[in-house]
């Protein structure tokens, strides 16, 4: 058996291998087995190509960890094959050798493949040299376009491959936006776990759009030049079933930039085409974004916010105050409609103003206004529900008040803080805990009460087990009590873990609604009759004037 010769370490220099992560406590344990057994297994190396006096004689390929750990134990010479290599089959060799290790991590794979790809080889050609399915390849290539930011916490075991291909897919702004949502109020060093379902619900919440909704024909190739037809657009899920295969639906966007580049060109070809007409938003809006509305001039529909300066839909020539409008912003689906609108406050027409209006069957209201009153009423009926839960929470504080002392009260307010920063809720939720916790400016606040200041500093000043438990309470329900259509699961779950009597709690709200139906019932039906007497007198009048 011909013995494998020994290089001198110093005689060989190291390249850029694809394998580009491995366990300092790996290498220090290799370390103490060459000090003791010597190297048992050869490395791979090759002829310098560019060896002269001056530079190595040999270029390592394979072997890198027996490389160091010789070196940091001392040895002076290594057993090593040499095998003449071109770059590509260097390469090509390193990562082959990297796949058959159950160790190697996600992204040096990925990078292995790229490299293979930047030397003009094709995604079917790396396939079929490491014996991998096509589909596997395309999915290691996009884990190749992770932003670096991502990495160490890739490296740290934060960010599974599953969560990490869902990003790679993405745009590297998008991938930026993303990692600060997620490091929001949390230092470069402390730890992020990207956990598929919250990464998935960001996701659909800030990245999908569904181009059946989008207000511009997604054939449309001249819309934005640069961008072209999202027909063919790679970042179409149903254009790249290789990096999309968990997509149903074939026609979602994953670029929301560029979706809204093509709303702006849309939005600005109507304007074109209209220059006298008037911008309004359509849609659902957040508070933010009326308040944005009103500093840019673009109308909003009449509500109860807005009562003097909006918009309500009309018909060509309805009325005087009817023109052409393009709607500018909004619901992404209603950005470049051309609708007409009323934009007089006090509308005759539109308004109902100075004309009787005569219910047709007795006790009939508007429908809409009947809608708001009931959900207003719905929310007054969860907020008794909360009520009581707050004065269940004090009093099981009163009775169990030793059992309060052994959580320590920073242990709890840490706990009670961890958990409102992942509940996080939305706009109308963050509304209503502002306006229970947060006194109006100018307001006296009592000396019992445990109002603190702005909201992020209430948790941090309760000085109480029972503050802070009704603290958590209240951001469990915000959304569920704040929110117009909500069920009210939360409050119904709640409410049995302290025995609360929901019926009860809720009966008054309910009798003093039911009273108040009867007496605005009762009001509409006198009104009714009042007219109708009134009509019944005028008609013998109005029958002899027809005579003369």
């Amino acid at each position: 058996m011909n013995e494998i010769p020994q290089i001198p370490l110093k005689d060989i220099a190291v390249g850029p291998n694809p394998r580009q992560h491995a366990s300092k406590t790996g290498l220090q344990d290799l370390t103490a087995s060459i000090k003791q057994s010597g190297v048992l297994e050869p490395i791979l190396v090759r002829p310098n190509p560019n060896g002269n006096g001056k530079s190595k004689p040999f270029l390592l390929v394979c072997g890198e960890r027996r490389y160091h750990a010789s070196v940091a134990a001392g040895l002076e010479t290594i057993p090593a094959i040499t095998r003449e290599m071109t770059d590509e089959q260097a390469l090509e060799t390193q990562i082959i050798e990297n796949l058959q290790r159950e160790d190697v991590h996600f992204l040096d794979e990925a990078q292995g493949f790229a490299r293979l790809l930047a030397q003009g080889q094709s995604q079917e050609d790396v396939a079929v040299k490491v014996g991998k399915p096509l589909g596997y390849i395309a999915s290691q290539l996009s884990l190749a376009r992770l932003i670096k930011p991502f990495h160490a916490h890739a490296y740290r075991n934060e960010l599974p491959v599953a969560v990490a291909l869902r990003l790679s897919r993405l745009t590297p702004a998008i991938q930026k936006s993303c990692l600060a949502d997620f490091k929001d109020g949390r230092g470069e060093d402390d730890g992020v776990v990207f956990s598929m379902g919250a990464v998935d619900h960001w996701l659909q919440n800030h990245v999908y759009l569904r181009l059946a909704k989008a207000p511009f024909q997604p054939a449309m190739a001249d819309l934005v030049p640069k961008a072209g037809s999202c027909l063919v657009c790679p970042k179409r899920t149903g254009s790249n079933k290789l990096l999309f295969p968990d997509f149903k639906d074939q026609d979602v966007c994953t670029d929301p930039q560029c979706y809204e580049s093509k709303c702006k060109a849309l939005i600005q070809i109507k304007r074109k085409e209209h220059p006298e007409a008037v911008e309004i938003a359509a849609g659902w809006l957040h508070h933010a974004h009326k308040q944005e509305c009103d500093k840019q001039k673009i109308l909003r529909e009449f509500d109860y916010d807005n009562k003097e300066h909006g918009y309500r839909l009309s018909k060509r020539e309805e009325c005087p105050d009817t023109q052409q409008a393009v709607v500018v912003a909004g619901d992404s689906e209603h950005l470049g409609k051309t609708p007409y609108v009323c934009t007089a406050s006090h509308c005759k027409i539109h308004t109902g103003t100075g004309r009787i209006k005569t219910p047709k069957k007795p006790g009939e209201i508007d429908p809409e206004r009947a809608k708001q009153q009931e959900q207003l009423w719905q929310r007054r009926t969860k907020h008794a529900v909360r009520v009581a839960l707050h004065t269940a929470v004090r009093e099981h504080q009163n009775k169990e008040k030793d059992s309060f002392k052994l959580v320590p009260l920073d242990a709890l307010r840490l706990a009670v803080s961890e958990a409102c920063k992942a509940i996080r809720p939305q706009q109308d939720g963050n509304q209503y805990l502002e306006m229970l916790w947060i006194p109006p400016k100018g307001a006296k606040v009592q000396a019992d009460s445990y109002h603190a200041g702005p909201l992020h500093k209430v948790i941090d000043n309760a000085q109480d087990h029972g503050t802070l438990l009704r603290v958590l309470l209240d951001y469990v329900v915000a959304q569920d009590v704040a929110g117009k259509f909500s069920g009210g699961e939360l409050i119904t779950t709640l409410a049995k873990s302290y025995s609360l009597d929901l019926k009860a709690v809720t009966a008054p709200v309910e009798k003093e609604w039911n009273e108040k139906k009867r007496v605005s019932y009762e009001k509409r039906q006198a009104r009714l009759a009042k007219e109708r007497t009134r009509v019944k007198k005028a008609k013998p009048e109005t029958e002899a004037l027809a005579k003369k």
